[in-house]
């Protein structure tokens, strides 16, 4: 097995690239953190408004978050900073109960640990720099900082920026560690698998790079030593890890019932195990081929998810036949990530947000190889094309999300529309479990909110005939009623009556679709892309009415 070899930097150039280094980590902030507060008043995703709420349960009296779907590290590090920023406001004019964290507070604090960890990850990778040849590392650094599925998650108030901090600094200590020989890194990286199991249950998957990693530290040993070193330092990590878990998450034995009890509801919804009406989407979806078609394209553009899909077949080949270690241990977290959530039921974009830094790696290697290697053109032809490509591709789909996304909101603009264009008194029907109807529900006085989702399990499909209006105010399960008749007769046919020209309803309202989005959402932003690119930020508002 080769030994890691940094590559030669240009002290010179690098000195000067530094210059579009800094100005790349200031717009990759910018892009994360602006507008950090959409959705306010109403917050309607749906994991944020969990977290928050199990923030708001906690006191000193009482720390059980009642909320198991995530581990609960996470939640006592928003309560503890609400906690340390009404210290801060606190005034003797206006006394306030600074141990009670408001769920408001609770949603924008962890939308800026996701902002920071976000920005953090951009950070993280200057790190591997010295594993990358130049052009490498600023094919990879763009790519990370222009990144959709970055940008997205970094205002979301939700853990997949934890998990894919965590992720990429376990991997980073792991390469420090076989490059420099130092236990401490293992150890760190110990303690860093500990934060992501305290996370999230399923980051344990990740418990199999240890041994791996120590087969290649120890691999100099005799068999009996280095077998016994492998199982005694796994020991050790295993035993850490547990530590920061049960101190992290003290209810697993104060309350584990309820621990697990949420433990097999998640995973029976992840295995398919347990049907939920958000799920029914992932029927007859093929693993990896919908990862390849519905996902990347969103999560990190379509340009990245080919040059991925090539950069997979050749770094295999190449990593294993060069023994190349910074390849091989950059390919098994991208895969282990990957296949540990590529299988399961559900196939939601979140899922694959932690193998995005090890995803830019491989494309940045794939870019340099190219460059170094390709027999066609002169090679700074080559370095502008395929610069230019990339940095075309990144900018637009990044920005594209961007202004699409947090420059308005669509839930809102529909319902000033229909403030203006509805009778206040007009009997509505739409969904219940969206949010997006809250809205609405201030200037309109007879929303009633129908159990669509549930169709197929209700004995009788309920009329529309006493309605005037039928909001659906997002798409979030209309693929899989509409494409899936066989497994949703009977919502099938509901949303049918609707949407058909036939029906008894007419469209009046469909939130517009400019340039901008149908670049972000591949033209279709119902149909084409794994819903929850944009049912919770950026949904498309569907108005009906009754045909006279």
């Amino acid at each position: 097995m080769r030994k890691f070899e940094p590559k030669k930097f240009s002290l010179a150039k690098l000195h000067k690239l530094m210059y579009v280094f800094y100005l790349l980590i200031f717009v990759g902030a910018i892009l994360r953190v602006y507008n950090i507060t959409w959705g306010a008043p109403y917050f309607f995703h749906p994991d944020e408004r969990n977290i928050a709420s199990a923030v708001t349960r906690i006191s000193p009296e009482n720390f059980n978050p009642e909320f198991f779907a995530y581990g609960s590290l996470p939640i006592y590090a928003i309560y503890a900073t609400g906690v340390l920023v009404n210290f801060l406001q606190n005034t003797g004019d206006s006394p306030i109960n600074i141990f009670s964290v408001s769920f408001e507070n609770a949603i924008v604090i962890s939308r800026i640990f996701s902002s920071l960890f976000s920005i953090g990850i951009i950070l993280l990778l200057f790190k591997v720099r010295k594993f990358l040849s130049g052009f490498a590392f600023g094919v990879t650094l763009l790519t990370s900082v222009f990144s959709v599925g970055f940008i997205q998650y970094a205002h979301f108030g939700t853990f997949e920026m934890w998990l894919t901090f965590f992720t990429f600094l376990l991997f980073i200590f792991f390469v420090y560690f076989l490059q420099e020989k130092k236990l401490r890194y293992y150890f760190f990286a110990a303690v860093v698998f500990g934060i992501l199991v305290s996370v999230k249950v399923s980051s344990s998957v990740l418990i199999v790079s240890f041994p791996l990693i120590l087969f290649l530290y120890f691999k100099k040993l005799n068999l009996r030593n280095m077998i016994k070193n492998i199982f005694l330092y796994t020991i050790a990590a295993l035993l850490i890890t547990i530590d920061i878990f049960l101190i992290s998450n003290p209810y697993f034995l104060l309350d584990n019932s309820s621990y697990l009890s949420s433990l097999s509801y998640e995973s029976g919804v992840a295995t398919g195990n347990l049907y939920v009406f958000y799920t029914g989407r992932f029927f007859e979806t093929i693993p990896v081929i919908f990862q390849v078609v519905r996902v990347f394209p969103f999560l990190i553009n379509p340009l990245n998810t080919l040059l991925l899909v090539v950069s997979i077949l050749i770094m295999t080949y190449l990593g294993v036949r060069k023994r190349d270690v910074f390849i091989l241990l950059t390919l098994a977290f991208f895969f282990l990530v990957f296949i540990s959530q590529a299988f399961l039921f559900v196939k939601w974009n979140r899922y694959m947000v932690p193998a995005l830094p090890f995803i830019y790696i491989l494309i940045g290697i794939l870019s340099g190889l190219f460059i170094e290697k390709a027999k066609v053109l002169s090679q700074e032809m080559r370095r502008w094309i395929l610069l230019g490509a990339v940095s075309f591709f990144s900018i637009l789909f990044s920005f594209s999300f961007f202004i699409t996304t947090y420059f308005s909101d669509t839930r809102v603009e529909a319902a000033q529309w229909a403030m203006k264009n509805i009778p206040s008194d007009a009997k509505i029907a739409s969904e219940v479990y969206d949010l997006g109807v809250v809205p609405f529900e201030s200037h309109f006085s007879s929303i009633k909110l129908l159990n669509t989702y549930e169709l197929d399990n209700e004995e009788e499909v309920p009329s529309l005939d006493e309605y005037e209006y039928f909001l659906l105010p997002s798409p979030r399960i209309l693929r899989s009623r509409m494409q899936l008749p066989d497994k949703f007769p009977k919502g099938h046919e509901f949303y049918k009556k609707i949407f058909s020209e036939d029906g008894d309803f007419r469209l009046i309202y469909n939130t517009p679709c400019d340039l901008l989005c149908k670049i972000t959402y591949l033209g279709d932003p119902i149909f084409f892309l794994e819903e929850t690119a944009n049912v919770f930020d950026r949904p498309t508002v569907l108005i009906y009415e009754k045909k006279n």
